[in-house]
């Protein structure tokens, strides 16, 4: 039979980025449920990892991405780039037995070669800091540590070879770092909180230039947005320690990389990176790209991240809340962000209790009392570094335009 080939366009604002080698993620179910496995550049039989017909979804988390129905990169095959597939296809739908990496720009696609040796890796955890207590070596990709009963038990680890990403939860999601070849006696916020490990690979600027031979003009079928991530860096050009971040992280101190970042890898989403905690200071807005150096603003003096204007979790969110009040004068303290009327602080468990405020869009009417009674006031857009005689005296508020 002809094999034919389908090429999926990745519905990503901006170029595409990969921050580190190709990698696709299968799933057991639709929705990204159930056992998964991760690849990288290269696999001709998924049964010698026990996953062979078993895929119903997938995640293409970078690189571009071959997947056939049958051993040996034979049968019914697609290419697929960068994005989520929640619900694979009838022709694809627990039939996938082979992927590789490949190459694939303006209708040309070509595999890239399969390593002439694997890349090793081998990493021991500890169960308990300065490398005491109960340990297990890793010396391949663990999408959960259930399987070997230490999920949620590492406080130190020794990389012997190779570099590897840990995160927080299972098949390499969560909040991640990167650990160099090393001794790491404490993970700091990481302590007790391990999930998933896996080996990094050399990234694709690293391999030798592939010749594309030319193929018949592709048919385009598209997959789902990807899911915010951002990857810092506390190096210039992608290099150092890394930590990289899926969702809203308010201090990156808890991570241990309050003001470390230097350059940055916006792989999917828009950001906003802000020189404060909780979202405060001086904030930019980050499209995907590479940032390879920091501007000066910005250069080491990043302490919380978000994701900005992007589709997430079904909903618009929006880069900045439309008005942010905050418990101290000076935009400091808790902070709660007002998207809409609230006819009683009490729903945000902030009666009486700002002292300074933002107003980034709209008129707004600021009471006293709840039910937008007692003494009010109207503020425009602004910074209220202290709200003088409103000080820890407002209840309700809502927008007049």
């Amino acid at each position: 039979m002809m094999k034919r080939t389908i090429v999926a366009a990745a519905l990503l604002a901006g170029a595409a980025i990969t921050a580190q080698a190709a990698e696709i993620v299968l799933f057991e179910r639709a929705g990204f449920d159930g056992r998964a496995v991760t690849l990288r550049g290269y696999m001709q039989d998924l049964a010698t990892l026990g996953f062979d017909g078993h895929a119903s979804s997938a995640a293409v988390r970078s690189g571009t991405w071959e997947v056939c129905t049958e051993p040996d990169f034979r049968g019914f095959c697609a290419v697929m780039q960068p994005g989520d597939y929640r619900r694979l296809d009838s022709r694809f739908n627990n039939r996938i037995a082979s992927a590789r990496e490949v190459e694939a720009t303006a209708g040309v696609v070509a595999p890239i070669p399969a390593p002439l040796a694997a890349e090793r890796g081998s990493i021991e955890l500890f169960g308990q800091r300065g490398f005491r207590g109960r340990a297990i070596t890793l010396d391949r990709d663990a999408g959960s540590l259930d399987a070997y009963d230490f999920n949620d038990r590492a406080s130190s680890v020794v990389v012997r070879e190779g570099r590897w990403e840990l995160c927080t939860d299972a098949v390499f999601r969560g909040t991640c770092r990167v650990f160099e070849p090393g001794q790491y006696a404490e993970l700091g916020a990481l302590a007790n909180n391990i999930s998933s490990a896996r080996m990094l690979h050399a990234r694709p600027d690293e391999r030798a230039t592939v010749v594309v031979p030319a193929v018949p003009a592709p048919v385009v079928v598209a997959p789902q947005p990807a899911p915010p991530r951002i990857v810092l860096f506390d190096r210039d050009e992608f290099r150092g320690r890394s930590l990289t971040v899926t969702d809203d992280l308010g201090d990156l101190g808890r991570s241990n990389f309050n003001n470390d970042p230097a350059s940055i890898v916006v792989e999917s989403g828009t950001w906003e990176v802000c020189s404060d905690a909780f979202y405060r200071g001086r904030c930019q807005i980050l499209p995907p790209g590479e940032y390879r150096r920091l501007d000066a603003a910005m250069y080491r003096s990043i302490s919380s991240v978000r994701p900005a204007g992007v589709e997430y979790g079904g909903r618009e969110r929006p880069a900045v809340a439309a008005v942010e009040l905050f418990e101290g004068i000076n935009f400091d303290g808790r902070r709660t962000g007002i998207e809409r009327d609230m006819p009683s602080l009490d729903a945000r468990n902030f009666n009486d209790r700002a002292s300074s405020m933002i107003i980034h869009e709209g008129q707004w009417e600021v009471c006293r009392d709840a039910g937008y009674n007692g003494r009010c006031n109207v503020f425009g857009p602004g910074r209220y570094a202290d709200l003088g005689r409103m000080n820890n005296e407002i209840s309700s508020m809502r927008r007049l335009r």
